[in-house]
């Protein structure tokens, strides 16, 4: 199953269509949730039975769930065809360039401030461990719910960059850190940084 959120912009009907691209007789199932936990009591709408599209009411603000998969064990490729309110915007992006603001530096899975060999290794080990839209691990940097090779490729083309410090406010306003602030070292020692 892949997962999709929709956070609509404003209020107003929805419809959802899906269709597959190189093989249009497959079949496929897919359901509208207010929740990622997928039951059938936060269903909205679903199109099992009609193969059809599906309309829903969106309001503002609220995210949705969609959820779509193959009937049987067929693969091929599918299109959205979605008609209602734009997304909105990311209140997590502000500079709307696609990485949350508070971690300009997705590549750094393991949060050492620096994307090296150690961050594309732990994207690999990570595989295929989480495979629902509820999970967010910092493996998964392209943010499509499942740690796969294609966020082991944005690591490894970044290895080698520096990630930029997120640093207190009064490291802000003096331009120092504290001296109660402690790093790791590279010895696996937590040394002080003085003013």
């Amino acid at each position: 199953d892949e997962w999709y959120a929709y956070l609509p912009a404003w209020d107003g009907p929805v419809f959802i269509g899906l269709s597959g691209i190189n093989n249009p007789t497959l079949e496929w199932v897919y359901a509208v949730y207010d929740s990622c936990d997928g039951t059938p009591d936060q269903q909205i709408a679903c199109n099992e039975t009609t193969h059809a599209s599906v309309q829903f009411d969106a309001k503002r603000g609220e995210v949705y769930w969609l959820r779509v998969a193959r009937r049987g064990y067929d693969r091929g490729q599918y299109q959205f065809m979605i008609t209602g309110p734009d997304c909105a915007p990311s209140q997590d992006d502000l500079n709307n360039n696609g990485i949350p603001d508070i971690q300009e530096c997705i590549e750094d899975v393991n949060g050492d401030g620096f994307v090296d060999f150690a961050d594309f290794v732990q994207v690999i080990v990570s595989f295929n461990q989480c495979l629902d839209c509820c999970c967010n691990p910092p493996e998964d940097v392209d943010g499509n719910t499942h740690v796969d090779p294609a966020d082991a490729m944005i690591v490894y083309a970044a290895i080698g960059r520096v990630c930029p410090s997120m640093g207190s406010m009064q490291e802000f306003i003096t331009g120092r850190r504290p001296a109660s602030n402690s790093l790791k070292g590279d010895d696996g020692v937590a040394q002080s940084i003085q003013p």
